[in-house]
C-alpha cells in the first residue's frame, strides 16, 4: 500500500481503498480488489506492477493542425501555440519557438504548485470559512486592543493627575506665606503706580529725567509665582496616529466590488486599429497617458501642463500644473489625480474646475499613484533618504500602509534608487508595482502580502535579455501589461505572473487600457498614440 508520513493516502482509481498497483499502459492506481475489473477490458493492453514499479507516462505530443500526419514538436511563445518542423520552416519561421518538452515541463511545474496550494494553502481557507465566519473573533481582538489602550491611557491620567494633586498640597502647606508675598506685591504695584501717574500729571521735567522703570522687578516677580502653579498642554489629537497605533481592518473587497474577470480571448496578433497625435509643443516628450472613460484621455509629459484631449488628438482640457506630472490616475467618476515632480511630497486632486491638494507626506517623496475599486488612492513613495519604498492606501483624510516589508522583514520594493514606482490595481483586488530599479514587477494582495514578482520571460528562449519595466496597467481578462521601457514593448502576463505574449508597438511615452479592452501606448519623441486590438 503506498501511503507517505505527513500525506493522505493515495487511493485506488476506481474505488476508495488504498492503492497497491498501478497499470503502466493505462496510468490508472489500483487496489488489489479492482484488478480483475480493470484486467477485464480486452480492447487495450494491460501492465500490471506494484506501485512503487510504476512508470511516468510518456508526453503524447499534439498533433499539427496545419500539417498532417505531423507532431508538434515545439510551441510558438509569439503566437501561443503547438508547431511541428514544418511549421517553424513556414508560417513560424522568425518566430520565438521553444522545445515543447522544455514548455511542458514548466506547465507541468506550474499545475504542481496549484495543486500543493489548492491543497495546502486554499482547501484548509474553505474548511475554515465552512467553521463559521470569524465576526465575533475579531469584534473581541477589536474589544481587547481598545481596553489595552484604555489602560496606557488612563494610567498616564492617574500619573499626571497624582502630580497635580502632590503640588495642590505643597501649595496649600504655604499657601499663607504666598499670599502675603502677593499681597505686599500688590501694594507696592499700586504706589508705583499712583507715582508713575503723579510724574506725567506734574509734567516736572525733574521727575521724568529721574523715573526708573519697575516692570522688570514686578513681571519676574509674577513669572516665579506663576511658575510654581502647574500647567497642562494638551497634545495634537491624531486620527490618523492613533489609527495607526491601535490597528487596521486588512482591506475587504466584496463581491461588488471586485471587478468580474473577462471572457475576451487573445487575438493571434495585435493590430493597430487607430492612431493619432497628442499636441506638444517643439522638443516635448510624451510621457503618461490615461484613459478618461470610452472617449478621452489625458495626457502628461515635460511641458509643464496636463492635457485632456479626444481621439483625434484635438485638446479638450488644459491644465497648467507648474511641473512636468509624472503620474496620473482617473477614477471610474472622472476624477484625475496626479502629482508634479520628482521631489514632491504633494498629491493634487482636479474635480474638472479646481485642483486641491489630498495628500501632503513630510519625509517621502511621491512615486506613483492609482485608484482603487472601492474608490480610494493607492500612492508609492520613497523616502526622503531613499533607504525605504512603500506603498500607502489614501481613504477620504485617513492614511494606512499597505505594502512595505515581506514576511521575513526585507523590503518588498527596491532602495536606495530615486525610480518611479507606478502602480496599478487589479481586478482581483491585487497591487502591481512596476520596479523599475528591481528590474521586476512587485505583486501584494490587497493586505500587502507578496504573491510573485515577475522578473521578465527569463523561462522562454526569448530575444529580449533585459527586462526595465517602466509604466503599467490591467485589464478585464486581470492581464497585467507592462511597458519594458529598456525594449520599448509590452509584456501581458496573467494574474499569476506568467508570461502569456508581447505587443511589439513603441510605448515609452505611456500606457493605458480603455473600457472596451483596447491598449493605448504613447510614443515619448513623436507624442503618437496607437490604439491597439490585442482581445476579441
Amino acid at each position: 500500500m503506498a501511503s507517505n508520513q505527513g500525506q493522505d493516502v493515495v487511493r485506488c482509481q476506481l474505488c476508495s481503498n488504498p492503492v497497491e498497483k498501478h497499470c503502466n499502459l493505462c496510468h490508472v492506481d489500483l487496489c488489489s480488489t479492482c484488478i480483475p475489473t480493470h484486467m477485464a477490458n480486452l480492447t487495450t493492453q494491460h501492465d500490471v506492477v506494484d506501485f512503487i514499479n510504476k512508470r511516468e507516462a510518456q508526453l503524447k505530443l499534439p498533433q499539427c493542425k496545419s500539417h498532417a500526419n505531423k507532431e508538434c514538436e515545439t510551441f510558438c511563445n509569439d503566437c501561443h501555440q503547438p508547431t511541428c518542423q514544418s511549421c517553424v520552416k513556414t508560417k513560424h519561421k522568425m518566430h520565438d519557438n521553444s522545445r515543447m518538452q522544455d514548455v511542458i515541463k514548466k506547465l507541468k511545474q506550474r499545475i504542481v504548485n496549484d495543486v500543493n496550494e489548492l491543497e495546502n494553502s486554499i482547501c484548509p481557507h474553505y474548511k475554515n470559512m465552512k467553521a463559521g465566519v470569524p465576526y465575533d473573533e475579531v469584534l473581541s481582538v477589536i474589544q481587547t486592543q481598545e481596553d489595552a489602550i484604555c489602560k496606557v491611557v488612563r494610567d498616564i491620567c492617574s500619573q499626571l493627575k497624582n502630580k497635580v494633586t502632590q503640588q495642590k498640597r505643597e501649595y496649600h502647606s504655604k499657601a499663607n506665606e504666598i499670599k502675603t508675598e502677593i499681597a505686599l506685591t500688590e501694594t507696592e504695584l499700586g504706589n508705583v503706580i499712583n507715582n508713575s501717574k503723579r510724574i506725567l500729571r506734574l509734567n516736572d521735567a525733574e521727575d521724568i529725567l529721574n523715573y526708573q522703570s519697575r516692570n522688570d522687578d514686578f513681571r519676574s516677580v509674577a513669572k516665579s509665582i506663576e511658575s510654581s502653579f502647574p500647567k497642562f498642554l494638551p497634545g495634537k489629537i491624531s486620527t490618523n496616529h492613533i489609527t495607526g497605533v491601535f490597528g487596521l481592518l486588512e482591506n475587504h473587497i466584496t463581491d461588488t466590488q471586485r471587478k468580474q474577470h473577462g471572457t475576451l480571448k487573445l487575438r493571434p496578433t495585435p493590430c493597430v486599429e487607430s492612431s493619432f497625435y497628442s499636441p506638444l509643443a517643439k522638443n516635448s516628450k510624451l510621457w503618461r497617458i490615461t484613459c478618461d472613460g470610452k472617449e478621452k484621455i489625458w495626457t502628461g509629459g515635460d511641458n509643464n501642463l496636463i492635457r485632456q484631449i479626444d481621439r483625434r488628438g484635438s485638446t479638450l482640457k488644459t491644465i497648467d500644473t507648474k511641473g512636468n506630472a509624472l503620474a496620473l490616475s482617473v477614477s471610474s467618476k472622472q476624477e484625475l489625480v496626479f502629482f508634479v515632480g520628482w521631489e514632491t511630497t504633494k498629491a493634487h486632486r482636479y474635480d474638472g474646475n479646481n485642483i486641491t491638494t489630498f495628500l501632503e507626506v513630510s519625509h517621502w517623496y511621491l512615486r506613483g499613484l492609482c485608484h482603487t475599486a472601492e474608490g480610494n488612492i493607492l500612492v508609492s513613495m520613497r523616502s526622503k533618504n531613499f533607504s525605504q519604498s512603500r506603498v500607502i492606501q489614501v481613504s477620504g483624510k485617513t492614511e494606512s500602509l499597505i505594502a512595505q516589508h515581506d514576511s521575513q522583514g526585507r523590503p518588498l520594493f527596491s532602495v536606495e534608487d530615486r525610480s518611479m514606482l507606478l502602480l496599478t490595481e487589479n481586478g482581483n483586488g491585487d497591487i502591481c508595482v512596476a520596479d523599475y530599479n528591481g528590474e521586476n514587477v512587485v505583486v501584494v494582495d490587497a493586505s500587502g502580502i507578496l504573491r510573485f514578482k515577475y522578473k521578465g520571460n527569463i523561462f522562454q528562449k526569448s530575444k529580449y535579455k533585459s527586462f526595465k519595466p517602466s509604466k503599467i496597467a490591467n485589464d478585464g481578462n486581470w492581464h497585467i501589461l507592462v511597458n519594458d521601457i529598456s525594449n520599448d514593448i509590452v509584456h501581458i502576463i496573467d494574474s499569476d505572473g506568467n508570461f502569456i505574449r508581447y505587443i511589439e508597438y513603441p510605448c515609452n511615452g505611456g500606457l493605458s487600457v480603455d473600457l472596451d479592452s483596447n491598449l493605448l501606448l504613447g510614443e515619448k519623441d513623436t507624442g503618437k498614440i496607437r490604439i491597439i486590438k490585442y482581445l476579441q
